[in-house]
């Protein structure tokens, strides 16, 4: 008896969709929608034209969505994030480096320009998805004014010495 060994396989993804192979090397493919999908592959003999197939199915499971908004961002003071993910059961923030599995979390930026934020939701599969947005933050202006204490039915005096741009 003797093994003529495999000449190639063929790999069926979908009724449109394979992949020949000359090899048992690891085979890669993308499913772009959730659902049950059958894999079949069929192996053909060097010799003696032998044929086997199998059929096996996987099931792709749906990703979620990642998104979310915020406000007006001001340097010191609290802003919360609005989680607007769907599909998704947990959560992971990234926000000046630091994290925060919070649905909605509450930060406080110290500084002023342009940060990154990014948002990680994982459904109950473990399937992923991320956004991350450029947020700009707000330099606060600086309020400042004196008075002059006054006896009734005199005028008091306010000074303004605030300072910030003016629009």
């Amino acid at each position: 008896q003797k093994d003529y060994g495999i000449h190639h396989y063929v790999w069926y993804f979908t009724s449109a969709d394979s992949l020949l192979k000359y090899s048992k090397a690891p085979v890669i493919h993308t499913y772009d929608d959730a659902g049950i999908y059958p894999i079949k592959l069929i192996a053909y003999s060097t010799y003696g034209n032998c044929v086997s197939e199998r059929i096996h199915t996987v099931e792709v499971w749906d990703k979620p969505k990642s998104d979310f908004t915020v406000g007006t961002v001001c340097e010191n003071n609290p802003v919360t994030f609005i989680n607007k993910s769907v599909k998704a059961e947990s959560y992971s923030w990234s926000v000046d480096s630091l994290f925060s599995s919070e649905v909605n979390p509450d930060y406080t930026f110290t500084h002023t320009g342009s940060t990154l934020v990014t948002l990680i939701a994982q459904n109950e599969n473990g399937c992923t998805d991320s956004k991350t947005k450029a947020i700009w933050v707000n330099k606060l202006p600086n309020l400042d004014f004196n008075i002059t204490n006054q006896c009734e039915h005199v005028p008091v005096n306010i000074n303004n010495n605030s300072t910030g741009d003016s629009p």
